[in-house]
């Protein structure tokens, strides 16, 4: 396991760039906490694990904030949850403006990535688009193994993936799904987007519907799963399902490190370090659910008053 890891690390370390990556997480609308939206904390984690800080990102804001949010961070990671994409204001309009801002970015030669989980991943297409792409299936929850495409490997995700890592995706249930909704091949291409997005792995639900689990978009820097891999590491719910050995926790590990190595790849900074450190996520607390039995051990919770009082972009 030692060889193993040294082998992994140059790989993951040799980008260089921004040492100190700030990512931005999208917040969405709370059902179940009392709170006007919300962070599971498990992303934030995540993110820090490779070394990022993270930066809470209000919904239901005008687009100066936006412009500010991407100006200021070094990528955006649009978490997995549950969110209606059409509401004025709300998750799927905040990650279509976001979507737009950061492609503007990049077309100007500033490297700045897009990560999508479960929910974060079905509004890409979304996001890019204005309309939704997502198919009905049946995956309540569950651990499986990754089917990938011939061409996999031709991808900047997966071109660095360790042989070692590559046999635990394809041999053990170690990414991590719970959703009703999927995206398909063919729905990329009835919203004429397919030739855009390079899939590059599949699950096929209880039905035998075959549904896109990873893929990355072909020209930016734009990356999705559908799988969880932050819950590997930082969920803890019994009898769900999540994997907790070793070797999935390596593979959390791995997606973290290649999207924050992406951030460090942008040299976006904050104006001044004060406006920094007072819009961080550090200056909240997240409470603690898991006691519950809860899908989520620990949310970041904020309140209206909380984007007024700080809201500092």
């Amino acid at each position: 396991m030692f060889k193993f890891l040294i082998n992994v690390l140059p790989i993951l370390g040799l980008v260089i760039g921004n040492e100190t990556p700030i990512i931005g997480i999208l917040s969405q609308p709370d059902y179940d906490y009392g709170y006007d939206t919300v962070i599971a904390a498990s992303y934030v984690k995540y993110l820090e694990s490779a070394g990022a800080r993270v930066l809470p990102i209000w919904i239901n804001q005008t687009v100066d904030y936006y412009e500010r949010v991407v100006q200021y961070t070094n990528g955006v990671l649009f978490p997995g949850g549950s969110a209606n994409f059409t509401l004025p204001g709300g998750y799927g309009e905040t990650a279509r403006t976001l979507y737009k801002l950061a492609k503007e970015a990049n077309d100007k030669n500033e490297h700045y990535p897009i990560w999508g989980t479960c929910l974060g991943f079905e509004v890409l297409p979304y996001a890019q688009t204005g309309t939704d792409a997502v198919v009905t299936c049946s995956v309540p929850h569950g651990s499986f193994t990754l089917d990938f495409k011939g061409d996999y490997r031709n991808s900047r995700l997966y071109s660095p993936l360790p042989l070692e890592l590559l046999d635990v995706l394809t041999g053990e249930n170690v990414t991590y799904n719970s959703h009703h909704f999927c995206l398909t091949e063919s729905g990329l291409a009835r919203r004429g987007i397919a030739s855009d997005w390079h899939v590059l792995s599949t699950n096929t639900d209880a039905a035998g519907l075959k549904f896109i689990s990873s893929m990355e978009h072909r020209e930016y820097p734009f990356y999705g799963t559908q799988f969880h891999p932050e819950k590997n590491n930082f969920e803890f719910k019994p009898d769900e399902g999540f994997a907790h050995s070793l070797r999935s926790v390596l593979v959390s590990q791995y997606f973290a490190d290649f999207f924050v190595s992406e951030a460090r790849k942008n040299d976006h900074r904050f104006p001044d370090r004060s406006l920094e450190s007072r819009s961080l996520i550090y200056n909240y607390c997240p409470k603690f659910t898991g006691k519950e039995n809860d899908y989520y051990y620990q949310v970041y919770g904020f309140e209206r008053e909380d984007y007024a009082r700080n809201n500092l972009l």
